[in-house]
């Protein structure tokens, strides 16, 4: 009898520990959901949390404020992508330098590549860049779809211009996927064809028909297009980026010249 009285008082102490640990778990959760309302309530007002970041400081009310020895280095970041320069060159060319990191270790790659990305630095926020991934552990992830990135517009003052920030934006993904220059621009004179780059195995680089009846090789449309410009009276562009031809070239087309079907 003895026996069964302290198996029960076991089993009793455990379904205590148990239901007690459920109450806990829904209470965690049920914090967590008001907080993530909380914030979402905010961000919908216009309103964000403070958040340590290279190119500013706060105030008392825990506004951004420019640090402009910061900005200086950020502006020159985003005019040398603009130009042409690769994220690896900006890095080796500000450590060259001497000009300090966010981190004070050296600048590398993805510090560039965090800068140019970055929304804060055209003056406004995109909320929820991370998020809670389990209300139990607390553990942050990155949030790539699995909770809605709301907009604060003109929330501070911008370090670099909006429309900037927008072509580099348009630089960054035309080289993650693989687009170039002058992209949809050529036909073909022969059978009037869109061209695609192509590179022949061993070879440069060339503009192609998709019929494979005319060759010319990237360089060579690229002179032309500078001295194009430079006829005009105008800067040639640097750096044969997307963006400085974007909205300045509608088509390029070949004359009537001599052995057309040549390579």
């Amino acid at each position: 009898m003895q026996v069964w009285s302290c198996i029960k008082s076991v089993c009793d102490g455990e379904m205590l520990l148990t239901i007690l640990s459920a109450f806990a778990q829904e209470e965690s959760r049920n914090i967590s959901e008001r907080v993530k309302k909380g914030l979402r309530m905010r961000a919908e007002n216009g309103e964000a949390r403070w958040s340590r970041i290279y190119g500013y400081t706060k105030d008392d009310e825990e506004k951004y404020i420019i640090v402009e020895k910061e900005a200086a280095v950020i502006r020159r970041i985003f005019d040398e992508y603009e130009k042409g320069m690769q994220p690896t060159e900006i890095a080796r060319r500000l450590n060259q330098d001497g000009v300090h990191s966010p981190a004070g270790l050296g600048w590398k790659i993805v510090n560039v590549k965090y800068i140019l990305t970055n929304h804060k630095y055209a003056g406004n926020i995109l909320t929820n860049a991370r998020i809670t991934e389990n209300h139990m552990t607390h553990k942050q992830v990155k949030n790539t779809g699995q909770v809605e990135r709301i907009p604060i517009k003109d929330h501070h003052k911008a370090i670099v211009p909006q429309e900037q920030f927008d072509r580099v934006q348009k630089i960054v993904e035309m080289k993650r996927t693989g687009q170039y220059p002058f992209m949809g621009l050529m036909t073909c004179p022969i059978c009037g064809r869109t061209m695609r780059k192509v590179r022949p195995s061993g070879n440069d680089y060339y503009w192609a028909c998709e019929d494979d009846r005319f060759y010319i090789s990237v360089d060579k449309v690229e002179d032309a297009v500078i001295r194009a410009f430079e006829v005009k009276g105008k800067e040639p562009p640097l750096g044969m980026e997307f963006w400085q031809f974007d909205g300045m070239i509608d088509e390029i087309t070949f004359g009537p010249h001599y052995g057309l079907t040549d390579r």
